[in-house]
């Protein structure tokens, strides 16, 4: 699903929440423009997509990890690189109504969109 944002072109909106099919596990994401925010379990990433370190996801989780990542698009998939390293650890996209990441401890994770943010 392409839409087209005000401020940027060719972005996915993946705002809305999600709920993971296998497991309970829910995001909330909103996005404006290349800013996005996501919302779960013990995390918020707040991130801007345009591949820089200094404005990626920047993340300590509860048990005190502290994850730091460019995030940028690239053919509809927004993609985490750790630490601003070359290669993808995660990635999300949409298929259909489905979230989809990739991540390597759990390999691919498909979440079911169950609400959308209205655009106004």
């Amino acid at each position: 699903m392409k839409i087209i944002l005000r401020a940027v072109i060719g972005l996915e909106v993946l705002s809305g929440a999600a709920a993971a099919v296998l497991f309970l596990y829910i995001e909330r994401i909103e996005q404006c423009g290349n800013r996005t925010v996501v919302t779960s379990a013990g995390i918020i990433h707040d991130f801007i997509t345009h591949g820089t370190l200094a404005h990626g996801a920047r993340d300590v989780h509860p048990n005190c990890m502290n994850v730091w990542a460019a995030v940028e698009w690239r053919d509809g998939v927004m993609n985490f690189r750790p630490f601003g390293l070359p290669m993808v650890l995660v990635s999300r996209q949409l298929q259909g109504e489905q979230l989809v990441w990739m991540y390597p401890s759990l390999g691919e994770v498909r979440m079911q969109r169950i609400c959308r943010i209205p655009a106004n």
